[in-house]
């Protein structure tokens, strides 16, 4: 978990300062690199054994990370409510996406998804 959760936390320090114009394509794409870059996420559920406490914890410091990602690509004061359903949706389809042959129509329709949940909260010009 780890090393997963420093992938993130490099996604969100690589984000380029100000204005990003595309804030819901931005966090799919950043997402999707984390995942690519890390080959053995997709083998990570239920491969290797987790306690509960362990996992639960990972979940809460992943769901943190989505917030600050959120909030740094232009999400008004995304709340840990919204980040969770960020993560949670974007896991789910990333898992699915990079077990499949080809990932992309998978992603584009978290691509849909997240950019319809998230579109009455993005600020515009941010």
């Amino acid at each position: 978990h780890a090393r997963f959760e420093q992938l993130v936390d490099d996604a969100v320090a690589e984000l380029p300062e100000g204005h990003v114009e595309d804030p819901v394509g931005e966090v799919v794409r950043r997402f999707a690199t984390v995942y690519r870059e890390e080959a053995a996420v997709p083998l990570l559920r239920g491969a290797v054994p987790v306690s509960p406490e362990a996992r639960a914890a990972h979940k809460q410091r992943m769901v943190e990370k989505v917030r600050v990602l959120l909030e740094a690509t232009g999400v008004a004061q995304p709340s840990p409510e919204v980040a969770r359903v960020v993560f949670t949706a974007a896991d789910a389809v990333m898992h699915e996406a990079f077990a499949a042959d080809d990932p992309e129509p998978l992603l584009a329709e978290l691509d849909v998804l997240l950019r319809r949940y998230l579109q009455p909260a993005l600020v515009p010009g941010a």
